[in-house]
């Protein structure tokens, strides 16, 4: 099975009953499958497709707000940070009753690829809920924001992800949801786009997914030879996108059809009346059945029916999978030379393949409706800048972002030849950039590792014999007791040597003998320092038992960092296990001086005096950590008259505990 066809069913075994982003994923990894089959041994050195099609993190939460008749409400919260290789997460928020963790999930992967396209510095993300604003009053929109926002607002930020408008989200939504940011995290900062523009919102912001769309339309069209000016259009939807996609077109001397909301559709000979149709939806907030009281000529239906129309340009804006299969028929037959995308996935993957395949221009959400996040972007550069661009200047932006997105698209295509394929072009183009981004900045370590100790007693194995230390940790890897693989002991699936040399184990971490060689990689990344690790352990023992004595009164000599004695590394590069070797020396007090033959394993000399009282402070101090929350040990072995611990770190709590402890010493 091909990495491609593996990863679709990963997709779909590991996220079941998801189909909307099952279909997402499909639809990109088939039009990718030219790149990644050209590049699949190193994509899967790199988990790359897994990775890409894993979200960063899922944030999903309740909102309960209180209904004008006092009675509570609950709905569903989502926000998901799928890719931020580019930037910061950067996309919508929905508030539909279809909204599904499915929905956003597919929503978030659609818009990294989009948001790659825009040449713009963000990354890819989605929220929303299944709360429905229709129907509701002014104070009861209100109520929800900000119950909404209350949680939300501790994953967000002008730097971290940026949320947006989309379906059920518009100005009043944006407002309250600002408002409660702004009171909660005491900043006014652009940490949500489509705000009004008394309060840092962006000229150009509500026309630029509708005027984008077309610019991207005449941008093709033109690629192909054909002018825009006096083709007909039918567009679906009657919000922001719709509204503005056929401003723009009439502006451009196309004739705008039909439109259409969640219960019927409008179909005018003469061309849409706009005016009629924004003081219906942005002012009454009304059914486009009223329509016909504006236009008497003008015809409305039930239901469906929108793309039985005969035209040039089918604009779908509505919502995913509104033109199916059956309406992509009804569109060849019509005559219809282009399908561009306003919405997001609004053609179903048979219907796509269906245009395609018949020669009819199709344009994928991806490409065609860019200009919302672009401007987005653009509002985001000016909230940071504490500046207001004019009308003029944003469109212009806008325009030629559109323009560039279109002739890349075109570039990438016909690059891997496929030329005339825009899906794949748009696929393409995000991806390269994407991936290129992800494998500069490395595969991520969490901040929580895994780490096994093995604690040598005093005078067990001579610290000169690297044999002895060799022979006791193999017995160890041959027991199984430390829960990693059976090679564990070997080099590149090679028998180590006899004689314990560092130097030569490089899967023995490289070190030489005392943690300190160039290519010793424990504690990676600058995340723990292994001598102060190994200070703190002995200083948190005195600490705990008040018995400063084994320590020689200042918890430096007691213990020896002798090296690493394996390092697991995973094929693409993440940090899973440490495996991390102590051998104790007894000074002071403690000091046993009898000595043992190297490679003694008979536990002759177990009950030691020095072993003995550590091993009880040793088991102390895990205990009291493990109470403050501080590590979780999962498990004590005895093994030959040593211990073995393993047990997880959580490193970022280390380190604000040594920041704090800093602070505490400098008097702070």
């Amino acid at each position: 099975m091909s990495y491609v066809d593996e990863t679709i069913a990963r997709v779909v075994a590991q996220n079941p009953s998801q189909p909307e982003f099952h279909q997402a994923v499909k639809e990109v990894l088939e039009s990718l499958r030219v790149v990644i089959e050209a590049n699949e041994e190193a994509f899967r050195k790199d988990a790359l497709l897994e990775r890409l099609t894993t979200p960063e993190r899922i944030i999903m939460f309740r909102v309960p707000w209180v209904d004008d008749k006092g009675q509570v409400q609950v709905n569903n919260g989502y926000r998901v940070q799928f890719n931020s290789a580019i930037g910061p997460y950067k996309g919508g928020l929905r508030f539909h009753p279809s909204v599904t963790l499915s929905i956003i999930k597919f929503l978030g992967f659609e818009q990294v690829f989009k948001n790659s396209l825009t040449g713009l510095p963000i990354g890819g993300g989605k929220g929303g809920s299944d709360f429905d604003p229709k129907g509701k009053s002014d104070r009861e929109v209100m109520a929800f924001c900000q119950s909404f926002m209350t949680e939300l607002c501790k994953h967000i930020g002008a730097d971290t992800d940026v949320p947006a408008g989309d379906i059920g989200v518009g100005g009043r939504e944006i407002g309250y949801l600002f408002g409660q940011y702004k009171r909660i995290r005491n900043l006014y900062e652009g940490v949500l786009t489509g705000k009004g523009l008394t309060y840092g919102g962006s000229l150009a912001r509500k026309e630029a997914t509708g005027y984008g769309l077309l610019y991207f339309t005449k941008e093709l069209l033109k690629l192909n030879g054909i002018d825009i000016a006096g083709k007909t259009a039918c567009i679906s939807g009657a919000g922001n996108v719709a509204i503005y996609a056929a401003e723009k077109a009439t502006e451009m001397g196309v004739k705008v059809l039909t439109m259409s909301d969640s219960t019927g559709w409008i179909y005018d000979a003469e061309g849409i009346d706009l005016d009629a149709v924004k003081e219906i939806k942005e002012v009454k907030r009304a059914r486009l059945s009223e329509y016909t009281n504006y236009r008497p000529n003008a015809e409305y239906h039930e239901g469906r029916g929108v793309w039985s129309v005969t035209c040039d340009l089918a604009l779908p804006c509505a919502t995913q999978n509104e033109l199916l299969l059956e309406d992509a028929k009804a569109l060849k037959a019509n005559g219809t030379i282009a399908v561009c995308e306003g919405a997001n996935m609004p053609t179903t993957l048979e219907a796509t393949q269906y245009l395609q395949e018949n020669g009819i221009l199709f344009a994928p959400g991806k490409a065609a409706n860019a200009g919302g996040v672009a401007t987005s972007a653009l509002e985001m550069s000016q909230n940071s800048e504490r500046l207001s661009w004019s009308f003029e200047e944003v469109d212009a932006k806008l325009q030629q972002i559109m323009i560039n997105i279109c002739h890349n698209i075109s570039d990438a295509a016909e690059k891997y030849g496929l030329k005339g394929n825009y899906v794949a072009g748009a696929n393409i183009a995000g991806f390269e950039k994407v991936v290129d981004a992800m494998n500069a900045q490395g595969i991520c370590c969490f901040s929580q590792e895994s780490f096994e100790i093995l604690i040598i007693p005093p005078k067990k194995i001579p610290l000169s014999d690297d044999r002895g230390i060799f022979l006791l940790w193999n017995q160890i890897c041959k027991n199984g007791s430390t829960n990693h693989r059976q090679d564990a002991c070997h080099c590149n699936g090679k028998a180590a040597h006899s004689s314990f040399d560092f130097a030569k184990l490089q899967c023995f971490g490289g070190s030489d003998g005392m943690g300190r060689g160039s290519k010793s990689q424990s504690f990676g990344n600058g995340f723990l320092d292994p001598e102060k690790f190994e200070h703190q352990l002995c200083d948190h023992i005195a600490q705990y038992t008040g018995d400063n004595d084994h320590c020689n009164g200042n918890g430096r000599n007691t213990m020896k960092l002798f090296g690493n004695a394996y390092t697991d590394r995973c094929g693409n590069g993440l940090w899973k296990k440490r495996h991390i070797l102590f051998v104790i020396q007894s000074k002071g007090k403690c000091q046993n001086k009898n000595t043992s033959h190297a490679g003694d394993h008979s536990g002759h000399d177990a009950q030691d005096h020095c072993q003995k009282i550590f091993f009880q402070k040793l088991q102390l101090l895990i205990k009291r950590n493990r109470q403050a929350n501080r590590s979780r040990c999962q498990k004590i072995t005895q093994i030959t008259g040593c211990l073995v611990i393993s047990f997880i770190v959580d490193l970022k709590d280390l380190q604000k505990q040594d920041h704090k402890n800093n602070r505490q010493k400098k008097g702070i």
